[in-house]
């Protein structure tokens, strides 16, 4: 008892709650093997080890935690009514107890989250009705109606405020950043605030960069030593004076591999091999385009360019594999391609 009160966990839990609450994947996984029977446990207030597990932990406990998250995630949406049985596919998932209607990814993200943003209302109707959370935030403090007023989805907010949803001070706050900055900003700043998705939030899996938060994904891989071999080595990538013609956004776009100077191949697909969260180029620049969103709504101090640059340097994709493949074979005509990456991304890293 003392144990728990300590760990702020309830009496009488277990050695697998304490494991997943502070996120131990090595010791969950022996206590699964060696004593299955504590996953179904409960403490004394109620709560299983899923209960209680950190987000990026949860998937290893329960094996359908996500599948609503996967399910809006497969679904094409962008229009009002979103994809085509979306929601009766929702219906089946909860009548076949195979869903958790408040699973949330590393990021916080939220199925509602993802079906205001794609302003389904039919799907947050049938994921309110099972039991998702309206106040349910992500790791930026942001709720479903949040996104659903960032997506100008006028019938989810309907739906969110009648069911008794409520913007926070400081989502109004933020939505209002993003309002200013797309009134007040130029073309490419607009873009960046502006959601065309044709898929919902692509899902991030604890296996892609687990809990460490944007900033900290950064500073792992930018040590000093890495800075400064940047610094000797951007300048010779770009050509004297260099400034793009187009944005990072429209480069990004226009990737294609026969253009670039490089074999067509498998590896020229934005996805990493044996991942299949980004389809194309398009469905990265769309979620890194949200991620944009929700630092700049959360109060982050870089500009939405940067914020983009170093997104797309963090997230498991191909664009710095395939980057880097063009520098060590010497391609000069590959690495032209890059050349306006390598800029934001030169810049984004002296904004910070």
């Amino acid at each position: 008892r003392e144990l728990c009160k300590r760990l702020n966990l309830a009496p009488n839990s277990n050695l697998l709650h304490v494991a997943a609450k502070f996120h131990h994947i090595d010791i969950m996984k022996a206590i699964q093997t060696t004593a299955p029977q504590l996953a179904q446990q409960r403490n004394d207030f109620k709560e299983t080890p899923v209960d209680v597990a950190h987000i990026a932990v949860k998937p290893y406990l329960d094996a359908h935690f996500l599948e609503s998250l996967e399910l809006l995630r497969g679904c094409a949406i962008g229009a009002e009514n979103g994809g085509a049985g979306t929601a009766e596919a929702l219906r089946q998932l909860f009548k076949d107890k195979a869903a958790n209607a408040n699973a949330q990814d590393v990021r916080g993200w939220s199925a509602l989250m993802a079906a205001a943003l794609a302003k389904d209302v039919e799907a947050c109707t049938v994921l309110l009705d099972n039991g998702a959370k309206f106040s349910t935030q992500n790791r930026s403090g942001q709720t479903a109606l949040f996104w659903a007023h960032a997506a100008e989805a006028s019938e989810v907010c309907k739906l969110l405020v009648a069911r008794g949803a409520q913007l926070a001070s400081r989502e109004e706050e933020g939505l209002e950043r993003l309002r200013e900055l797309q009134r007040s900003g130029g073309d490419e700043i607009k873009s960046l605030l502006t959601v065309r998705c044709e898929r919902a939030m692509p899902l991030m899996r604890p296996a892609q960069g687990g809990d460490s938060g944007f900033y900290k994904s950064i500073v792992e891989r930018m040590s000093m030593e890495t800075l400064a071999r940047l610094q000797m080595t951007i300048p010779k990538l770009l050509p004297a004076n260099y400034a793009p013609a187009i944005t990072l956004e429209q480069s990004i776009l226009n990737f294609d591999a026969p253009r670039i100077g490089l074999p067509v191949m498998e590896a020229w697909d934005c996805q990493v091999p044996g991942d299949s969260e980004f389809k194309n180029w398009k469905s990265l620049v769309e979620h890194s385009k949200v991620f944009v969103q929700e630092r700049v709504a959360w109060g982050d101090p870089l500009p939405p360019a940067s914020i983009f640059a170093l997104h797309l340097y963090t997230i498991p994709c191909n664009l710095f594999r395939l980057c880097n493949r063009a520098m060590r074979e010497d391609n000069k005509e590959g690495l032209k391609k890059f050349h306006v990456f390598i800029w934001y991304l030169w810049n984004a890293l002296q904004a910070m």
